[in-house]
């Protein structure tokens, strides 16, 4: 009786039907650092807010050279279709770039949770609300000259921590 094994692609022996194996080792071959594996991750903000302004950066350089094509292109081939061709292909590139550059990147994919952390909206808050009038504060001090302004502390305890500890003497190579 042999035993088989069940392999990850849902085949026995981990055998493809159709000879799918050798396509396979060639692909790896030939592209030996490609994942073919494929997830529904997305991009970061940060990776979409990058991704947005090459694009944008791409399309805007593209328009110079495609109206130095228009003027060569009549210039030196006296076509004024080519470059007409040309100077059109260019005048919405701008309006592209920009309409591309403002989107809001990849859409939010509806199954993922919407996490509210009101503890960090009452902390932001708090900040805000401090900021609000240590401004007000200064103002007035702007205008009535010199006043004492109330310092912020926070509630953190500081005073067990030690944060730079140097068990050593000051000069260890002075014995006197």
């Amino acid at each position: 009786m042999s035993k088989r094994t069940s392999h990850p692609s849902g085949s026995a022996g981990g055998r493809k039907p159709g000879g799918r194996n050798a396509l396979d080792r060639l692909r790896r071959i030939i592209h030996p650092g490609e994942v073919l594996l494929i997830t529904d991750a997305r991009r970061s903000p940060g990776q979409d807010l990058r991704h947005r302004r090459r694009v944008y950066n791409v399309l805007q350089a593209l328009r110079v050279p495609l109206l130095l094509l228009a003027g060569a292109s009549y210039v030196w081939w006296h076509s004024w279709f080519l470059s007409t061709v040309f100077i059109i292909a260019s005048v919405p590139l701008p309006w592209i770039a920009v309409v591309i550059a403002n989107g809001h990147g990849e859409p939010r994919d509806p199954r993922t949770p919407q996490v509210y952390k009101p503890a960090l909206a009452r902390e932001m808050q708090r900040r805000e609300a401090i900021d609000a009038r240590r401004t007000h504060e200064l103002e007035q001090q702007g205008e009535h000259g010199p006043a004492e302004i109330e310092v912020y502390r926070d509630p953190i305890d500081f005073s067990g921590i030690v944060i730079d500890a140097d068990d050593q003497e000051e000069n260890p190579t002075d014995e006197s």
